[in-house]
């Protein structure tokens, strides 16, 4: 067998020899390439670490691949390896469920999804997040969550206040109506209260001027009849002058109502046990009237009532 010249041996060698160079050089490349990928992990941990929002990645399936310290205290769960593949969509609230469909149909399109979202968590309080999530090129995504909790309730505090601002204008309202009814019964009632008396008086009143004229005529010719008839006036109109007088001690009685209406309105209006006759109070309502019911020839009789009880 004829040697292997030195021509022949470099021409063998040579390209182990170039082979292996390239090698050394390829590792060194995965090596440089694998350090930049673990340093540029290391700081993408630490930004999510110091971030304070609430920052996570997801597979395909929505399973949590990464998952920083502010997104676990939102969602309420207790560790990073409790979070590996811990389905997010199940911390969310009943109330905002009907968001998933939205949310995986903009992942499927490849766009942006950004919404606010009830989350309850394990211990049953209720957190809200506005949620900003973007499709990466493995099918999943990567989140951030803002905690607006304190935003909703703030909002939630304000639109209570506002509506029992309402609901005590509506009851003002009603109030004011009530009184405004109260003080029209009122002004009713003392108008019909005043009218009567004075009807009574301007009644008695035509009485007595009637007698008068009728007592000019009497005069003028005296005899044992016409004297017997102005006897009878004088009866009559005393009556008159007396039904005057009730009538205007009803008035008086009225305007002190009246004017104890504001006592009544701030409590200082005391209640006494006293008797009295429900009969003569019933004459002498009568009395009043008596002059109008004799004007339109009305007869009136009373019987039955108690002669003296008691009251408030």
């Amino acid at each position: 067998m004829k040697p292997f010249s030195t021509m022949d041996m470099l021409l063998r060698v040579r390209p182990h020899l170039q082979l292996a160079r390239f090698r050394r050089h390829m590792q060194h490349l995965v090596d440089e390439q694998t350090a930049k990928l673990s340093q540029s992990e290391r700081r993408y941990r630490d930004l999510a670490a110091l971030s304070p929002i609430g920052i996570v990645q997801g597979d395909a399936n929505s399973r949590v691949v990464f998952s920083n310290e502010r997104w676990r205290e939102i969602h309420g769960v207790k560790d990073e390896e409790e979070a590996q593949g811990h389905k997010w969509m199940e911390c969310i609230h009943p109330d905002s469920r009907p968001e998933i469909p939205k949310w995986m149909e903009a992942m499927g399109r490849r766009e942006a999804y950004t919404n606010e979202i009830k989350y309850l968590r394990p211990d049953g309080s209720v957190t809200w997040g506005l949620v900003q999530g973007i499709p990466i090129e493995d099918g999943g995504n990567i989140c951030s969550v803002t905690d607006i909790t304190e935003i909703k309730n703030l909002q939630q505090q304000r639109m209570e206040a506002m509506q029992l601002a309402e609901s005590e204008q509506r009851s003002r309202a009603l109030q004011a109506d009530e009184h405004r009814r109260q003080q029209e019964l009122f002004c009713d009632t003392i108008c019909h209260e005043i009218r009567n008396p004075l009807n009574g008086i301007v009644n008695f009143a035509e009485l007595l001027l009637d007698s008068l004229n009728q007592r000019e005529l009497i005069m003028a010719a005296p005899d044992p009849d016409t004297l017997a008839a102005l006897n009878a006036q004088l009866v009559g109109e005393r009556e008159a002058i007396e039904g005057i007088a009730l009538c205007a001690q009803h008035q008086q009685v009225v305007t002190n109502d009246v004017l104890d209406l504001s006592k009544l309105e701030a409590g200082k209006v005391s209640l006494n046990n006293v008797n009295f006759s429900p009969q003569d109070l019933v004459e002498r309502a009568l009395k009043i009237l008596q002059a109008e019911l004799q004007r339109k020839d009305i007869t009136s009789h009373l019987q039955g009532l108690p002669m003296t009880t008691s009251g408030w």
